[in-house]
């Protein structure tokens, strides 16, 4: 062995045994540091496969006496051949694809994909011929010969890919968006070549491409509005003004909803006996449609009364069935009596009762509907006769629960006298019933009744005070309010 020749053998060998550690090494550490980046897949595929490759390369090649031109040597040569090319278009793939800030794209990332596979073919196809000393034509030959009969035996697998990119392509849906399926809308968890996975029910569906590629589809964008609506039939003896404001009133009051704005009602149809109408409103997510028209429906079924419509039809979309609602108000004003002195909170003999509940009547309530909003005029007392109410304050960390209500306790806010706004809101925690008395019927009352009307006005003075000290460490509100139980009073 010549000078040379060892020389050469010793620098090949220092680059074997210290450059494969320390690139190894370097590469890990990238990995670790890029770990979930866009580079993560192409630094694995340099060090677990390329490297180990041109290692072997140079071990054959360089430091071995086997003899140029065997078999072993091509195969290392093709192989090492093919894994550069693919390292290298895998690199430029990432770098341009984040260079677009498009790398979490699915379709894009597909069609480079497949673009580089087409370029490892080709190149691949080069690099055999010249390693392998076989003509490109021959080759071509050959390869396509045998993707035919690959086809063949793949069909319903190469069919199912084609699919894949069919529907990737269009780009029309990505994860996180809606598909409407049979049962309803699923949420798009995966997206691959063969099939997509959807969410739903708390449970996964995994639809082939195929599929997909030849349905119709609803989608609705991740985060975009979507409209919920049911259909009420009204009698048309009832003003549809009053009634298109009692059902957007119903549906501003639905939680699930994006917001008091969305809500919304038309009249759909006019027949000879009755008018149909559209209520509806929007969603952030198909997963609410369900709760929202449960909660429509219900908060329809309260609200109707209070407005004085007692007759309607209800239905998810579609008619369903008639149901007879009795107005509430129609309650005599004796059998209103009887309820406000059997509730306690006011106590018999009181002179003037009959007139006060002459003018009051009785509502209903669903649980988390607003008696009473903070800011609204306040211009009735509120006497719980079943279920139970909260009262809450507006604080800088949010709405704050600062009094409760059972049964037979009145809600009075000082502002009533004064006629201006509430300094709190008014909520059901459940079904509950009252009954609302107008502030100049209840003033009315207590002139006449001057015990009544002190005892009343010393709980607000010593309610309010409590509610000031508690609502005082958070912001300087303005609170005058009581709930006020008056049982057995001499």
């Amino acid at each position: 062995m010549t000078n040379d020749t060892w020389s050469r053998f010793l620098a090949w060998a220092v680059v074997l045994v210290l450059g494969y550690p320390i690139i190894t090494l370097v590469l890990s550490e990238m990995t670790r540091r890029l770990e979930g980046s866009s580079f993560t897949r192409s630094l694995k595929v340099i060090q677990y496969a390329v490297l180990p490759a041109v290692a072997l390369w140079i071990l054959l090649h360089q430091l071995s006496s086997f003899p140029a031109g065997g078999v072993a040597f091509k195969i290392i040569d093709t192989l090492v051949g093919i894994l550069v090319l693919y390292a290298i278009l895998l690199v430029g793939q990432t770098a341009i694809l984040a260079t677009k800030g498009v790398i979490e794209a699915q379709a894009p990332r597909l069609f480079f994909e497949l673009l580089a596979i087409a370029i490892v073919i080709v190149g691949g196809a080069f690099i055999i011929s010249i390693v392998w000393d076989i003509e490109l034509g021959s080759l071509f030959g050959a390869l396509g010969v045998g993707s035919v009969v690959l086809g063949l035996a793949l069909q319903s697998v190469i069919g199912g890919l084609a699919s894949g990119v069919i529907v990737l392509s269009g780009r029309h849906f990505a994860i996180g968006d809606w598909l409407r399926l049979d049962q309803g809308f699923a949420k798009v968890v995966q997206v691959d070549w063969r099939a997509v996975t959807l969410e739903s029910g708390g449970g996964r569906i995994v639809v082939p491409s195929s599929q997909i590629a030849g349905s119709t589809l609803r989608i609705v964008r991740n985060g975009q509005p979507f409209n919920v609506s049911t259909s009420i039939e009204v009698p048309s003896a009832y003003p549809p003004e009053r009634v298109i404001n009692a059902l957007t009133a119903a549906a501003r009051g639905v939680p699930e909803s994006i917001g008091p704005e969305s809500a919304s009602c038309r009249i759909a149809e006019w027949t000879a006996a009755s008018l149909r109408y559209v209520v509806g409103l929007s969603v952030d997510s198909p997963a609410k449609i369900d709760r929202a028209c449960s909660v429509l429906l219900d908060r329809i079924w309260y609200v109707l009364p209070r407005h004085g419509i007692s007759l309607m039809r209800a239905g998810d979309g579609r008619l369903i069935g008639v149901v007879d609602v009795a107005p509430d108000w129609a309650t005599t004003a004796e059998e209103r009596v009887r309820l406000l002195v059997d509730s306690g909170a006011l106590r018999a003999p009181v002179t003037g009762l009959e007139e006060l509940a002459e003018l009051s009547r009785i509502e209903r309530y669903g649980a988390g509907e607003f008696l009473l909003k903070q800011g609204a005029p306040a211009n009735a007392f509120f006497v719980l006769l079943d279920g139970s109410l909260s009262m809450l304050a507006d604080m800088p960390t949010g709405p704050h629960a600062i009094d409760r209500l059972s049964p037979g306790q009145i809600f009075a806010v000082r502002q009533i006298f004064r006629g201006s706004s509430s300094p709190v809101s008014l909520v059901a925690d459940e079904a509950s019933t009252v009954i609302a008395v107008p502030s100049s019927a209840m003033q009315r009352m207590l002139d006449r009744n001057q015990k009544l009307a002190a005892d009343i006005d010393a709980a607000i003075d010593t309610r309010a005070d409590t509610i000031r000290a508690m609502t005082s460490r958070d912001t300087d509100i303005e609170v005058g309010t009581e709930t006020v139980r008056l049982k057995n009073r001499a």
